[in-house]
């Protein structure tokens, strides 16, 4: 009988990944990996400038194609379970189909957990230098983020690195069960899965039941409230059956719901209302550089995909339409890594989450910007590494808000800009976020009202001014 996955020879393939002087780095990385390889067909990059005529007809296509990317496929459990450990058998299948290479392994790890792995099963754990060297264009994990009550089914720092390297993440499964049991974690995720589970008074996930009051939701596209740009995902999908999901709230963008006016919200058996809710189970956001879809119900089992095999068409199509966008998205941005502005945008990590799409606008417009969390890496020196920042800035800008009262180093880093205001003539813009008084040193500055205004907004005006300001000096 045939192993499954296909193994031996791992070394060899491996090698096949990336370019000629690399192969010998992770041929040592890789050693033993299971990995599976399919012919290029097709490119991504052709996405940039087609029409969404185009797009309809990519996606309906896609199980018939083969993509020129790379994929890492986490299965639920290790492999000491035997068949067991991979739930998502027909889906795997199919990115290994659609996909250039396809690696399976359970966990991402530190290289030091990595070299202790336990010799029966040497693939289940992949380490972090190994993944990076991989660089995956899709990263799948089947069975939820979390692997034990509280380790992370990839370090949190390799994520992170992964995302600011414009990688894309889908995070499926996340069940009643599994919301349930990690719920603490996933209340820390929010950041990463750009989503939140919703929980009640007492801690209970709420899930979501159709008409009937069944747990296991037939959704059909034709009854989805869906995000614009995510249609095409469903083209050649007529409907898909999700498993215990649980309500999903604070998203970006909507991935699936339940079918309008018929799914019902529950906690601990008990309805928390009686009318009709939207029924949010799914979405995809921007998270750093990268893309994150959350899928808080059960999808990718054989048991939903021998039954519906449209899932698996689904969740191959979500798979080529985040890396397809993740594409655009870097030839987007990239003229900002060539731009003569610097923005280093200081502020209290209570304001992180709206400092960052700030970023992201501003970015999208051209400019570079310095934000600490997408520069200070482990085991960086926070002190150094903000100083460097302060000394390439062309620009300083200042999220000024309550929280920024008495903090120490929003107190450090104002006094560095003034100084090297006075100094270089590093132009200083003040954006308030509330009504909190502005330091007397800087009261006389004009600003950005920001209350009221939205990240999207408040990048454009940033981009505005020092446009601005520049045609002025040129003048």
């Amino acid at each position: 009988m045939e192993r499954y996955p296909p193994q031996g020879r791992g070394a060899d393939r491996c090698a096949a990944v990336v370019m000629q002087a690399e192969a010998c780095v992770l041929g040592r990385c890789l050693n033993h990996r299971r990995v599976a390889s399919a012919s290029h067909m097709c490119e991504l990059d052709w996405a940039a400038n087609c029409t969404p005529q185009a797009q309809n007809q990519w996606y309906s296509c896609a199980a018939k194609q083969t993509m020129a990317f790379r994929v890492v496929y986490l299965q639920r459990s290790q492999s000491i379970e035997g068949r067991n450990a991979l739930m998502g058998r027909r889906l795997f299948d199919k990115f290994r189909e659609i996909s250039d290479h396809c690696l399976l392994a359970h966990t991402v790890v530190s290289n030091e957990l990595a070299a202790h792995a336990n010799p029966a099963f040497p693939d289940d754990l992949l380490s972090r230098d190994a993944f990076l060297a991989f660089d995956p264009h899709l990263l799948y994990i089947e069975g939820g983020l979390f692997a034990t009550t509280s380790e992370w089914r990839v370090e949190r720092s390799t994520l992170d690195e992964y995302l600011r390297r414009g990688g894309s993440v889908i995070v499926a499964d996340v069940d009643l069960m599994n919301a349930d049991r990690h719920r603490t974690y996933y209340h820390e995720a929010v950041e990463v899965l750009g989503a939140r589970i919703d929980y009640d008074s007492d801690g209970a996930a709420i899930d979501l039941i159709d008409q009937y009051g069944k747990h296991e939701m037939v959704c059909r596209p034709s009854e989805m409230l869906l995000s614009d740009w995510i249609e095409p995902i469903y083209a050649g999908v007529t409907a898909i059956i999700a498993g215990s999901p649980v309500r999903l709230m604070s998203i970006q963008d909507i991935l699936a719901t339940g079918n309008r006016n018929t799914v019902r919200a529950m906690a601990k058996d008990r309805l928390t209302e009686y009318r009709p809710d939207l029924g949010v189970f799914a979405s995809i956001a921007q998270v750093i550089n990268g893309y994150v879809a959350f899928i808080a119900a059960g999808v990718s089992h054989d048991a939903w995909t021998k039954r519906c095999p449209d899932n698996t068409l689904w969740l191959s199509n979500i798979a080529t339409a985040l890396v397809a966008e993740s594409n655009r998205q870097r030839a987007r941005a990239t003229p900002y890594l060539n731009s003569p502005h610097e923005l280093f945008l200081s502020h209290r990590s209570i304001d992180h989450v709206y400092v960052a799409q700030v970023s992201q606008q501003i970015r999208r417009l051209g400019i570079s910007t310095w934000l600490d969390r997408d520069q200070i890496l482990p085991g960086d020196s926070f002190v150094e590494e903000i100083n460097r920042g302060l000394d390439h800035m062309t620009h300083f800008v200042l999220f000024w808000s309550a929280g920024c009262v008495g903090a120490p180093w929003v107190t450090r880093e104002l006094n560095v800009a003034v100084t090297k205001l006075t100094e270089r003539r590093i132009p200083l813009v003040l954006v308030r976020m509330d009504d909190t008084a502005v330091p007397s040193i800087i009261a006389d500055l004009h600003r950005i009202e920001a209350s009221g205004m939205s990240a999207f907004q408040v990048g454009s005006a940033l981009v505005e001014a020092i446009h601005r300001r520049a045609q002025r000096i040129r003048e």
